[in-house]
């Protein structure tokens, strides 16, 4: 999320990969009435009475759908209503070891992950996108990564919204049907080579041959 409206913000960045992507505030999110809540008078309200009080995350959010373990069999097309979940007790437990994890915030902080409106409107980023998700990912879910895609590629052909004479540049979205939501630490090797792959279509100027959106972590 940081990543890509740091993008719309940013002329240097020449592009943004972002592992899930909620733009809540921009495309709703369809069965976490919860989430209403919180952008509304709940979630006013709660910022009122916490002020400035940390509030610990694990209390606040789902880390079994945060760091959750996927296992789908052998069928690499099982949907992901197919496939069977749990807590990855020893990723998580690594990041709570890790120093640099923040576990405590401020109410509004939290609620702005849910409220937050780019400066820059819709405008899309000016640069190449890569959308990451786990097609099983519980906390994100791939519907709703396909919806925030639509959103951007709405947002791109909007009258003004090329720059420069040049046509806007591909948002491209890759999941794996086979991983949750921490796609990047669980299956980093795919990921990584997916990664570099990409970058270097962006270098050589050939992000137009590849296709939107592919069920595998791999741009041929």
């Amino acid at each position: 999320e940081i990543a890509f409206h740091a993008a719309k913000g940013c002329g240097g960045i020449t592009g943004t990969v972002a592992n899930g992507l909620l733009l809540a505030s921009q495309v709703a999110f369809s069965g976490r009435p919860q989430i209403s809540l919180i952008q509304g008078w709940v979630g006013e309200l709660m910022e009122v009475v916490a002020q400035n009080t940390p509030v610990s995350l694990p209390a606040v959010l789902s880390f079994k759908r945060l760091y959750d373990k996927v296992e789908c069999g052998g069928d690499e097309t099982r949907p992901a209503s197919a496939c069977e979940h749990s807590h990855d007790q020893e990723l998580y437990e690594g990041a709570v070891r890790d120093p640099h994890y923040t576990w405590f915030y401020r109410v509004s902080s939290l609620r702005s992950i849910f409220t937050f409106r780019s400066p820059h409107g819709s405008e899309p980023p000016s640069s190449p996108l890569l959308l990451l998700f786990g097609g099983a990912d519980q906390a994100i879910p791939l519907a709703h990564g396909r919806a925030c895609v639509a959103a951007v590629r709405d947002a791109q052909l909007q009258p003004g919204a090329a720059k420069d004479g040049k046509p806007p540049p591909p948002a491209l979205l890759r999941f794996d049907l086979r991983e949750g939501h921490q796609i990047l630490a669980q299956n980093a090797k795919g990921a990584a080579a997916l990664i570099v792959q990409w970058a270097t279509a962006v270098l050589d100027g050939a992000l137009a041959e590849i296709l939107p959106e592919s069920p595998d972590l791999s741009l041929s």
